[in-house]
C-alpha cells in the first residue's frame, strides 16, 4: 500500500509540475510569433482570392512603414506558379494601428 500511494503521488505531483511549464510553452511560443504575421496571412488570403488556381511558391516579409495617413503599412513579396508560369507579386496590407483593422490590401503584379 505504502508503494501504491508513492506511484500515485509521484504521478500527481508530475501532473502539477508539468501542465504550468506546457502553458509557459504555448505562451512563449505565441510570443515568438512575428508582429508582421497576422498581416502576412491576411496578404495570403487576398492573393488566393485573386489567384485561386496558383500556387505560392515564395513570400516574404519586405517592410513595415507608415503611411501619410498614419496607418501602418506591411509590404510583402510573394512567388506564384502555374504550371510552366510565375508571377511575382508585391503585396501592401494597410491597417489603423489604434484599431488594429485592415483598411486596405493592394496586390501589384511585379512580373
Amino acid at each position: 500500500m505504502n508503494r501504491f500511494f508513492r506511484m500515485a503521488l509521484l504521478i500527481v505531483l508530475s501532473f502539477i509540475l508539468l501542465v504550468p511549464l506546457a502553458a509557459n510553452a504555448a505562451e512563449d511560443k505565441k510570443e515568438q510569433e512575428p508582429e508582421y504575421a497576422k498581416w502576412g496571412k491576411i496578404a495570403l488570403q487576398a492573393v488566393k482570392e485573386k489567384y485561386p488556381d496558383w500556387k505560392e511558391t515564395d513570400f516574404l516579409f519586405k517592410e513595415k512603414s507608415k503611411t501619410e495617413e498614419g496607418n501602418v503599412q506591411h509590404t510583402f513579396n510573394v512567388k506564384l506558379s502555374k504550371g510552366e508560369t510565375t508571377k511575382e507579386l508585391e503585396v501592401k496590407v494597410i491597417h489603423n494601428p489604434s484599431t488594429g483593422q485592415p483598411v486596405l490590401v493592394k496586390i501589384k503584379e511585379l512580373s
